[in-house]
């Protein structure tokens, strides 16, 4: 049985293990998991998730290439209290949803292999289908539940999701901030279902959805009961 969520619990981040990417496309996943993202936001990120000791100066670098490139703007711009440079927020541009990772092969294959098959199922279970496979057979249904959720992430953001989550006193949520089919789910919402199923084949627990990004949401969030 499904949980009631708290709204108020102490966060515990899950952290995916490092991944081979460049610094201004760990930048733009940073912007995109904060959605508006400081330089130390996004040092922080970029540490967290891909184990790069990068310094501001780099960061900034970065940036205003990226900004120079439509990729990013800047969202805020505040004066510290103490004397020193302003503190911008950067965010992402439509530009740059472009650039992030997309995954319209793998559902592709799915979609057309779910298709092909000879069966009258519901929508749901042809969702479902679509869900397992591209699962590819991977399962993290043992150890302790921040193991488990470490192997989701780390799958997820092989796929481009730009996963995280955070603890709750009778559960976890799971946040994804980039959506590998965004200018298809973006016409049919449908489509979002699927990963409903691709997480509970991952985690073999059924998780409810809190929030989704075609909602105008900030990401996706899925509630995982702990029990």
């Amino acid at each position: 049985m499904i949980l009631h969520m708290s709204l108020t619990a102490s966060c515990c981040v899950g952290v995916p293990k490092p991944q081979n990417k460049n610094t201004r496309q760990q930048i733009l996943e940073a912007i995109s998991n904060h959605q508006q993202a400081t330089v130390d936001d996004i040092i922080l990120f970029i540490q967290q998730h891909f184990q790069n000791f990068i310094t501001p100066v780099t960061v900034r670098h970065h940036l205003h290439i990226l900004e120079e490139n439509e990729l990013v703007t800047v969202a805020v711009s505040t004066t510290h209290l103490k004397p020193g440079r302003p503190k911008h927020s950067y965010q992402l541009t439509d530009k740059a949803s472009r650039v992030l990772p997309r995954n319209y092969q793998r559902l592709a294959d799915a979609l057309l292999q779910r298709i092909a098959e000879p069966s009258s199922s519901p929508v749901n279970v042809i969702f479902e289908g679509i869900g397992s496979q591209l699962a590819g057979g991977t399962t993290f249904q043992s150890g302790s539940w921040e193991n488990r959720l470490d192997g989701v992430l780390q799958h997820l953001n092989k796929q481009g999701y730009v996963a995280s989550y955070e603890r709750t006193y009778d559960g976890y949520i799971l946040h994804t901030s980039n959506c590998p089919y965004h200018e298809i789910a973006q016409h049919n919402s449908h489509l979002c279902q699927i990963d409903m199923y691709y997480i509970a084949t991952l985690l073999g627990v059924i998780p409810r959805r809190l929030s989704f990004l075609m909602d105008e949401s900030e990401r996706c969030s899925y509630f995982i009961p702990a029990s």
